[in-house]
């Protein structure tokens, strides 16, 4: 009898279990390059809210939302924030941006105090992000991490 035309079931497990462990190893890092994508994404259109907010700030004397003190401390951005700058004459930006690194379509986050504001990218939407009335910028995230743009300090 002639038993080499086939593959034994030894070979086809050694097989199997090798490719098993290249997909393994592999997966993990697609997922890693996903998410640092992801943080590429958002350092860059936090850099694109900068200049908006600026542009919008030259042409109105005003940032998009009010920065006066309150019992908080400041007042924050959620939601609304990049509608004046979507609606600005002339145009600043052609539609609102969602934060990529989130899971669901949260906007970026705007908070400002007086003449500073920060604007932020948050992993964990519980997170926070505020600033004094020095431009100093405190972070403060529930699980996640943040990137943040500020004209003060810090970020």
């Amino acid at each position: 009898m002639d038993y080499k035309k086939g593959f034994t079931i030894i070979e086809l497990v050694i097989v199997i279990s090798v490719l098993i462990v290249l997909i393994g190893i592999t997966v993990p890092r697609m997922k890693g390059m996903q998410d640092q994508s992801k943080i590429t994404k958002a350092k860059g259109e936090l850099s694109t809210l900068q200049a908006a907010v600026e542009s919008y700030y030259s042409f109105t004397g005003n940032y998009p939302v009010s920065c006066v003190a309150n019992k908080y401390g400041g007042q924050s951005g959620l939601g609304d924030w990049q509608n004046p700058l979507v609606g600005a004459a002339p145009q600043i930006l052609s539609s609102v941006l969602n934060d990529p690194r989130s899971n669901s379509s949260y906007e970026y986050e705007f908070y400002c105090l007086g003449s500073y504001y920060v604007i932020s990218s948050l992993t964990n939407p519980g997170g926070t992000v505020t600033i004094d009335t020095n431009g100093l910028v405190f972070t403060g995230s529930a699980g996640g991490s943040v990137i943040c743009l500020t004209n003060g300090k810090g970020c």
